[in-house]
């Protein structure tokens, strides 16, 4: 053959020889806890609009027609946490993701103030995580908490909510941050919006008395706030937040609306840590949203944190600084315009804490924490002619110090320890004086492994305040049946010390015609409640049924007293028995490698002693929420659902809320989203503000892992 004719073979060919030569982009994907390999992983190569999913073996490949030096990679899969890597692919890469949907081997503490993996411990935790907390687009604890399993929530008239838990009221509730309790209460409650999330990791809610390990005010259960604790790289977040509430006006020019930013940033300095968060919230003026009490409202929250460890490990110091401030105005009108009266609610809380951990050896460590709250809330209504009509004054403030040891021995670990809590308050309703209050506690509580399938915790608390002795035992166990079956019980006591307004209000509304007074004494609320948990699950499903019954005794009710006046009389006394059972139903779905479902139901009975239900808990409630992964477009969808239904009409209603996210770059995301499609309202018992349209912009600072 001539040689011409094979150059023009060549030539020929030359470009499909050329065109047959590909680069692969290959590696494994395993999870993180158990190593174990991580099949239908949705693995998406951002540079050139590709996708693929990881076989049985969590393998992947791309093929590609031309070597490139960078990538950026995107791993994600409705189980685990999203991953995002970026870095040279001409090696096989390898990932370990973190499991966001069983969460079975999550870190829980709150239940035994030791550390038990989510799947071990005896105490039943409902777990909040990151995840979470992200796709709620919640600022702050109160927004967090309506859409939470077993959560009941209630409305105030000035925008706020109340909440009972296992059909018992928040004032039976421990809030707690970083395992501290949270001053700051109206009215005996926390409001739960002054708690931001900005720099929030996770929330366990225990559920069950918890005071043999918590003291007072924890016999329904305990909220703990646990903040990140970083990393070692530079990180932090910036969102964005933007709401009209369509609901409250039929003209959209005169809707009010809200701003939220919120920004945390946390970098390391050699072996210091230092946080910073920032949270600032506010409701703009709007004469249509009066149904709430308020015209303009503003939030700002503040948390700074330093942390250090020895070279050693075996010194661990914490400082942590807190700051909020609330203020809210509204106006009174007249129909043509005059101005009746004005409202102002202005609230101040600081915090300070500090922590330092002792690792004495491997099996011992001491812990000492301090914590120094400040709470003050004003509320002023003025006349046409700026004269006081209503003026109240509260003043809270609370020093708790806490010495604890954990020793390790074997399969029993055993902690024990005191706190000396001295809480004082100051309210006009009070006669304006200063009460304080000392207490003095011990705890010690031991839990013992007996095999892989048995696990025991008993625990003892002693409280003593004034003359008053209070002892709190506690008793829990799991058994797990097989891989895929747990059974937990739990009993133990609580108890409540009377507040300073139960023991010593003395307030006339001569407008209204009561008088309340207070009842110098009151003995304790003391309560045995019982919990019964089981779980099932496996790859697809996690379920948990909870059946729970509360006793009280000596409960505390302001009583109405005929005294042959035109004046109604109202004092607290210690007259009430009252039981609290339900049952409750947590179903996670994983519909698919995309798809999730999520499902809780919760029955409710609530008696007093005379047999008759209490007011403002509603019997009947039940929450979907469905989610949807689009890897390729870097979109995900969320559904939720509330449902509401009581004897009382008033009290039947569901709710429906829709969001929308995109990922716009690497680091940057947009929210959307509707709350209240149906845009109902109920002016008697909430919720009072209807439909509402926000839009969020979320940007990640620092690294992308």
């Amino acid at each position: 053959m001539p040689a011409k004719r094979y150059m023009y073979i060549v030539l020929i060919f030359l470009p499909i020889f050329a065109f047959s030569i590909n680069y692969n982009i290959k590696g494994y994907i395993k999870n993180k806890h158990t190593k174990n390999p991580i099949k239908d992983v949705n693995v998406y190569l951002k540079d050139l609009k590709k996708g693929t999913i990881s076989d049985e073996n969590g393998y992947f490949i791309f093929r590609i027609d031309n070597k490139i030096d960078q990538a950026y990679i995107e791993f994600s899969h409705v189980a685990f946490e999203t991953i995002r890597w970026r870095g040279n692919p001409n090696k096989i890469i390898n990932v370990e993701m973190k499991e966001t949907f069983l969460k079975l081997n999550e870190i829980v503490i709150t239940g035994t103030r030791t550390e038990f993996t989510s799947a071990d411990t005896p105490v039943f935790t409902e777990i909040i995580n990151n995840s979470d907390i992200k796709s709620s687009n919640a600022y702050t604890l109160g927004e967090l908490m309506e859409e939470r399993a077993g959560v009941c929530k209630m409305y105030n008239f000035d925008g706020s909510f109340d909440y009972n838990l296992l059909g018992i009221d928040s004032k039976y509730i421990l809030i707690l941050k970083d395992g501290q309790p949270v001053t700051g209460k109206f009215n005996d409650k926390i409001d739960l919006d002054q708690l931001s999330l900005a720099n929030v990791e996770k929330i366990e809610i225990l559920k069950g008395a918890g005071s043999a390990l918590y003291g007072t005010e924890a016999m329904g259960g305990v909220i703990n706030i646990i903040s990140k604790k970083g990393g070692t790289a530079y990180s932090g977040e910036f969102r964005l937040k933007t709401t009209s509430f369509d609901g409250v006006s039929t003209n959209w020019t005169e809707n009010p609306n809200s701003q939220d930013i919120s920004y945390n940033i946390s970098f390391p300095l050699k072996s210091f840590r230092m946080d910073f968060t920032s949270v600032y919230q506010m409701l703009g003026e709007g004469e249509n949203f009066t149904i709430t009490g308020k015209d303009e409202a503003s939030k700002v929250n503040l948390d700074f944190g330093l942390s250090w460890f020895s070279d050693n490990k075996k010194h661990y110091v914490k400082a942590g600084y807190h700051y909020f401030t609330r203020d809210d105005t509204s106006n009174t009108f007249t129909s043509t315009g005059f101005l009746v009266k004005s409202n102002s609610t202005d609230i101040f809380r600081n915090e300070f804490m500090a922590k330092y951990d002792y690792n004495f050896s491997q099996n011992i460590i001491i812990t000492q924490k301090l914590n120094i709250n400040n709470y003050k809330r004003t509320f002023k209504q003025t006349g046409l002619d700026d004269s006081f009509l209503r003026y109240d004054n509260t003043m809270e403030k609370l020093s708790d110090y806490e010495m604890k040891a954990n020793f390790k021995l074997g399969k029993m670990n055993t902690i024990g320890g005191f706190e000396l809590s001295d809480p004082s308050f100051n309210n006009d309703r009070v006669n304006g004086r200063t009460y304080s209050r000392r207490t003095r506690s011990i705890f010690i509580q031991n839990d013992f492994k007996h095999s892989d399938n048995h696990k025991i915790i008993t625990g003892f608390r002693y409280d003593q305040y004034g003359s008053t002795h209070v002892y709190s035992p506690r008793f829990a166990y799991l058994f797990e049946y097989s891989e895929n079956m747990r059974f937990r019980f739990s009993s133990g006591t609580g108890f409540r010390i009377p507040s300073f307004l139960e023991l010593y209000i003395d307030f006339y509304n001569v407008d209204n015609g009561y008088i309340v007074k207070g009842n110098r004494f009151l003995e304790p609320e003391k309560s045995l409640g019982s919990t019964v948990n089981l779980e099932y699950l496996n790859e697809k499903i996690r379920m948990n049924v909870l059946a729970y019954e509360n006793r009280f005794q000596n409960k505390i009710f302001s009583t109405y007293k005929d005294t042959n006046s035109a004046i109604t009389f109202y004092e607290y006394k210690n007259i009430a028995k009252a039981r609290f059972k339900g049952l409750e139903l947590f179903l996670d779905y994983l519909v698919n490698k995309s798809s999730t479902f999520k499902l809780n139901i919760n029955l409710r009975s609530t008696m007093d002693g005379e047999g008759d239900p209490i007011e403002n808990v509603i019997p009947y409630s039940a929450g979907t929420r469905f989610s949807r992964n689009f890897p390729m477009y870097s979109l995900k969808i969320y559904f939720q659902s509330t449902f509401n239904y009581s004897n009382y009409n008033e009290n039947k209603f569901s709710i429906h809320n829709f969001q929308i996210r995109k990922n716009l770059l690497e680091s940057l995301s947009i929210s959307a989203g509707v709350e209240n499609i149906g845009n109902y309202t109920n002016t008697r018992n909430g919720p009072f503000i209807g439909r509402s349209f926000y839009l969020e912009f979320n940007k990640k600072i620092g690294s992308l892992l």
